[in-house]
């Protein structure tokens, strides 16, 4: 039995469909009517169908803080259904803009530091204003200049090294008059006068060994490892090796990579090529933040042949850091 309030059939033209997205609200302002956008389903691997967006809903989903916006898809062979869940990429164009990697960043919650390299192991504080995170980048509104050098590992060891003096400054000024805590500010942190020789005999150890050149020898290939300073010192070091078959000639033919980080939880391996020179000598120059001990990894790369890696442990002398303000 038909009854009037019964639905027969449903009409609709699916030449053409409506994907409905739902943007997070602090991407709004990124998005217009009028941008691009592309659709992936789980359905159709590998493709992508393109359409555009036609209209903005004016209010925000309050549980989910998202906003729902609608795109036109064209649908010639109704392959897009009804019902079908996907992924929607929606094309923003934001022009040039000067981004740094977000390990670079120190948020504290109150404002957002990265620290700026000034040269020979010295680092300044910098407070910035952070636009959209894009991928593993934010963008830089305002605090740094294009041409400038930042730390983009090893942050929270500046960090924490900063408001180590700053504490020790502060209680030596309330000692010696009573100076108020927001009035003293950091001095110079003098990392010269450490013995990194006398601090232990493992210390002494490592320093021994990167004095010279050190050889090891690594599947069929001998590499001899060097420094320029030796041993290396914090900041800009010359890092040298040269690589030899098992008769001794030269491998010049070779891709060869320096990764170098610190052996500490939180620290991110930095990577650098090394350029070719002759009778198989590969170099680079890195920047060693802090002193102490640094693994730096040779990776070996050669046509038709397997990779090749070995590490040498390291241990960077100091040098003065610049004062910095009380964080």
């Amino acid at each position: 039995l038909v009854k009037p309030e019964m639905t027969l059939y449903a009409i609709a033209d699916l030449s053409t469909v409506w994907v409905q997205a739902e943007v997070f609200e602090y991407e709004m302002p990124f998005v217009q009517v009028g941008q691009q956008g592309n659709l992936t389903l789980a359905a159709y691997p590998g493709e992508t169908f393109q359409g555009e967006i036609t209209f903005i809903y004016p209010y925000l989903n309050q549980e989910a803080r998202t906003n729902t916006v609608r795109l036109v898809f064209k649908n010639p062979k109704l392959r897009l259904k009804p019902d079908m869940y996907g992924t929607v990429q929606i094309q923003v164009n934001r022009g040039r803009k000067l981004v740094v990697p977000e390990e670079a960043v120190l948020d504290s919650g109150t404002r957002q530091v990265v620290y700026v390299v000034r040269g020979e192991g010295m680092f300044e504080p910098r407070q910035v204003t952070l636009g959209p995170k894009v991928g593993g980048y934010y963008e830089i509104v305002e605090g740094l200049a294009l041409d400038e050098r930042i730390a983009t590992s090893g942050t929270f060891l500046l960090d924490s090294e900063s408001k180590l003096m700053a504490s020790s400054n502060m209680m030596g000024a309330l000692g010696m008059g009573g100076i108020k805590m927001e009035q003293a500010h950091m001095g110079k942190m003098d990392m010269e006068g450490m013995d990194m020789d006398r601090k232990a005999p493992e210390m002494a150890a490592a320093n021994k060994s990167s004095a010279g050149m050190i050889e090891k020898k690594v599947g069929n290939l001998r590499l001899a490892f060097s420094t320029e300073p030796s041993p290396p010192r914090m900041g800009e070091n010359r890092i040298q090796v040269t690589v030899n078959d098992a008769a001794g000639e030269p491998v010049s033919n070779a891709k060869v990579q320096l990764t170098f980080t610190m052996p500490m939880p939180g620290m991110v391996p930095a990577t650098v090529s090394m350029a070719a020179g002759k009778s198989g000598r590969y170099e680079a120059k890195v920047n060693l933040g802090m002193a102490g001990q640094w693994d730096l990894t040779i990776v070996i790369q050669r046509p038709g042949k397997p990779e090749m890696k070995e590490t040498f442990s390291v241990m960077a002398g100091g040098r003065k850091m610049s004062g910095m303000s009380g964080m």
